[in-house]
């Protein structure tokens, strides 16, 4: 399912999937709450709107820049950033996770592992997840 919201958002999710829109306005930014399953989101940062931030079971994500896939990888709850910079947070420790990178959160409370390329499969995979 593809959300549109207002002109600078889209918001992909997968089959399984709920989200929770929390404060957010359109075209200034806010609070996503993804309490299940897979997203990607394509946000156009701009001066003067608000970072956006999607708060999960696992980590709590500021997005400095996207698109990005947030959800359910390889067992785990992963973060992959496509262009740009999410910074997660959970069990006490942030990471930056920038251009091509991503990071693992092994369950609800667990710490983000330091940010790692993912191999070309797993991308795919989780890209096509949210398709």
């Amino acid at each position: 399912m593809g959300l549109k919201l207002g002109t600078k958002t889209q918001v992909s999710l997968g089959p399984e999937a709920r989200l929770k829109l929390d404060r957010f306005l359109v075209e200034a930014g806010g609070t996503l709450v993804l309490e299940r399953g897979a997203l990607r989101v394509d946000y156009e940062p701009c001066k003067g709107r608000q970072p956006l931030t999607v708060r999960s079971p696992f980590a709590l994500l500021a997005v400095r820049g996207t698109p990005f896939f947030a959800g359910p990888s390889n067992g785990v709850f992963g973060v992959f950033v496509e262009r740009g910079v999410v910074v997660v947070s959970g069990g006490g420790k942030t990471v930056t996770v920038t251009t091509g990178r991503g990071t693992n959160v092994a369950f609800p409370g667990a710490q983000p592992t330091d940010p790692t390329a993912w191999g070309e499969a797993r991308i795919q995979a989780a890209l096509a997840s949210v398709r």
